[in-house]
């Protein structure tokens, strides 16, 4: 794992769900980032995050976040081609929408 800018000790565990792997990690913090309820400033971290494709959460720039669920439905084998479409329709229709209204960027 590579090093962390936030406290140890850490735990971790790895899963497979349908043949996808995924790490789900604890942290347990001793302190605050930011101790001064007055130096709270919205958008902005004290340590900002880089995405792969560049966007900085928490360096002053604010995204929208795209927040869905599924209508009410049973999920299982027979459905996952419903929820697929499901998901890409709202998907599709929130990145529509984010560039209508010329969006730096969207968290999803």
């Amino acid at each position: 794992m590579p090093a962390a800018p936030w406290t140890r000790p850490w735990n971790y565990c790895r899963a497979r769900f349908e043949g996808i792997e995924s790490i789900q990690i604890t942290i347990h913090y001793k302190a605050l980032a930011i101790s001064d309820p007055a130096e709270l400033i919205y958008v902005v971290a004290p340590n900002p995050v880089t995405t792969r494709s560049g966007m900085v959460i928490g360096g002053g720039a604010v995204y929208p976040e795209l927040n869905f669920t599924l209508p009410p439905m049973t999920i299982d084998a027979g459905t996952m081609l419903e929820v697929r479409r499901n998901y890409e329709q709202i998907i599709e229709g929130g990145l529509r929408r984010a560039a209508d209204l010329e969006a730096p960027g969207v968290v999803i």
